[in-house]
């Protein structure tokens, strides 16, 4: 057994020098009770069955007795909890995007297009503004994210033995804009710009025409703009239709509150508007709602050595199995049964394993706490359902680093602040940075309760802003009861109404013995 704990320690030790950092990997979820109602700092303190996903070294000091004023529940020889958290996020420019669009009339839109029709002024402002804000959707990481995560785990000793399920599925759009005809061409050969029929027909511009909307040099750059553009099967405006384009757009853009302040977003979208017309009309439009993401379960067994009073390292080997969702369904081809169902059937099922070191050492009242997890980089891919194009989707698990150091100052009192050292990617939302701080506390000022509070922030994004949380936990005896909630700081506006940008909520019971 003692070569056994040196070879061990030698193994983990030299792991962890050897993990590069600022890599990129999936982000690192707050998971367990304790963790989110302390703001997601638990790899320094962590002092129950979560061990096995914050720091597997701890493994090596529950069950012993350490200093004055370590947890008590760290002479606890044995251990086990069952628990589940959810938590839905809104990233990036989407509500604004969303509420905005929502205050368009499309149906207006639509159907003067269908009945190539010229455009009043109203529609043409509308449309100008829907596309721009279509476009917005393309930025990436924007979309909704939803998270879950429990499980059971239990312990004995310095072994731990889990059962986790944690995961993230995300909404997001991919929007054509090279199939926005707002009408078909009529016959074969080079035929008008359509955008001058729902815009122009008359094709008259006014002489000494005074900018309302644009700048006097937008106008001028715009018109020479819509000159220039030699799309396949369309003859090139001539100046007298671009400027009438021009003024009817500039003439409709000053009588649109939704547009103010939108003027040089808003000339790339006219001259993006004038191209597309070579496409196909809407109703062949390509834009997809992408769903991408996975929910793995992991069952770890952890091993905890503590080499002596002040260090202690751990290792976690995990059987990993993934449910991965990948799939891409059409915006102007689908009801609404036929989207769920799409979604729902849209997965596959893979397998690795994974491997986590970890090491604590402490000194009396700090803690200071290192863990890197997916060394070996497990990965799963699979195809994605509905692409135009074949496409393998792959959620990689590349090596995630994190350090924590915790105060105890007493031996009910907590604090801990953490850091991610790797540059972590949602693997919901591609494009979607993430990379914590965070810091919090954990008071216990009766045997029966525990008090814990924290806030957490992303330093790689600024969409979220901080993320408040609380937790509550109660102790009877050998059985605990805990809860923990967190919210946003920033929030999130639809027809009028507020919410914050991302909720969490989760609850779990344990038992110590």
């Amino acid at each position: 057994m003692i070569m056994f704990n040196k070879i061990f320690t030698y193994l983990v030790m030299a792991m962890m020098m050897c993990v590069p950092l600022l890599l990129s990997a999936a982000e690192f979820q707050p998971v367990g009770l304790r963790a989110l109602g302390m703001g997601g700092s638990n790899v320094a303190s962590t002092n129950d069955t979560d061990a096995a996903y914050w720091n597997p070294a701890a493994f090596g000091y529950l069950g012993t007795y350490g200093y004055q004023h370590d947890i008590d529940v760290n002479a606890k020889l044995r251990g086990a909890d069952a628990g589940v958290g959810i938590g839905v996020s809104i990233h990036q420019q989407l509500p604004d995007l969303i509420d905005s669009i929502d205050q368009l009339n499309f149906n207006a839109i639509s159907t003067a297009a269908a009945n190539n029709t010229a455009f009043a002024a109203a529609q043409i402002a509308d449309s100008l503004v829907l596309l721009k804000q279509l476009d917005g959707l393309n930025t990436p990481g924007t979309g909704v994210q939803f998270q879950v995560n429990g499980g059971t785990g239990f312990r004995i000793g310095n072994v731990g033995f889990g059962y986790r399920v944690y995961g993230e599925i995300g909404a997001s759009a991919l929007v054509d804009l090279n199939n926005l005809a707002v009408s078909t061409p009529a016959g074969a050969g080079a035929v008008v710009n359509p955008l001058i029929a729902a815009y122009a027909p008359a094709a008259t511009p006014t002489v000494g025409y005074n900018a309302q909307y644009f700048s006097p040099a937008q106008l001028t750059s715009l018109s020479t703009s819509l000159q220039g553009i030699n799309a396949a099967g369309i003859t090139p405006m001539t100046a007298v239709q671009a400027d009438a384009v021009v003024q009817q757009a500039d003439t409709a853009l000053a009588q649109a509150p939704q547009a103010a302040g939108q003027q040089n977003a808003i000339a790339s979208t006219l001259v993006t508007l004038a191209q597309s017309q070579s496409g196909n009309t809407i109703d062949q439009n390509l834009s997809v709602l992408r769903f991408r993401g996975a929910v793995i379960t992991e069952i770890p067994v952890s091993y905890g050595y503590a080499i002596n009073e002040h260090l202690s390292v751990g290792g976690s080997l995990k059987y990993l199995s993934a449910r991965v969702y990948a799939s891409d369904v059409g915006i102007f081809n689908q009801n609404s049964s036929n989207l769920n169902t799409s979604i729902q059937n849209a997965y596959q099922d893979k397998s690795a394993f994974g491997l986590d070191l970890g090491a604590i050492y402490r000194i009396p009242q700090y803690q200071f706490g290192l863990v890197a997890k997916n060394l070996n980089t497990p990965k799963f891919s699979v195809p994605v359902v509905g692409a135009t194009t074949a496409q393998l989707y792959t959620v990689k698990m590349n090596p995630q680093v994190r350090a924590g150091v915790a105060w105890l100052p007493k031996d009910n009192i907590v604090v801990e602040a953490g850091l991610d050292l790797t540059d972590n990617e949602s693997t919901a939302l591609p494009g979607y940075k993430t990379r914590y701080v965070n810091f919090g506390g954990e008071w216990k000022p009766w045997q029966v309760l525990n008090l814990r509070a924290g806030v957490y922030k992303n330093l790689s994004e600024s969409d979220i802003g901080m993320m408040y949380t609380l937790g509550l936990g109660v102790n009877l005896w050998a059985v605990s009861w805990d809860m923990a909630a967190a919210m946003s700081s920033k929030k999130a506006n639809f027809k009028g109404s507020s919410a914050p940008r991302s909720v969490k909520f989760a609850t779990s019971f344990s038992t110590r013995f």
